[in-house]
């Protein structure tokens, strides 16, 4: 199987297309919530983590930051598994 290289491939220009779009996906989540957050409190889900609306803003900027600095070739190949117990079944 040949290495999946669209994603060392891509254009500089389809990556600034994402980029606006994940600042939009930015701003809007800042709308919700505002407006959310003043009709919630942070909530326990699960045992040890709480999910709070606004809280939820700073994961959004790190994904927005994480897209401006990705670099092609920087993310492993998908096919390259590492050895061990986790191996897919293969009949």
């Amino acid at each position: 199987m040949r290495p999946c290289s669209v994603r060392q491939n891509r254009p500089s220009e389809q990556k600034e297309s994402a980029l606006k779009h994940l600042a939009a996906a930015l701003a809007q989540w800042r709308s919700y919530a505002a407006t959310a957050g003043k009709q919630y409190k942070p909530q326990a889900l699960e045992p040890g983590r709480v999910y709070d609306i606004t809280g939820q803003i700073a994961n959004v900027e790190a994904d927005l930051e994480l897209a401006r600095s990705w670099q092609p070739g920087t993310v492993p190949d998908l096919n390259e598994r590492p050895a061990g117990a986790d191996t897919p079944f293969r009949p």
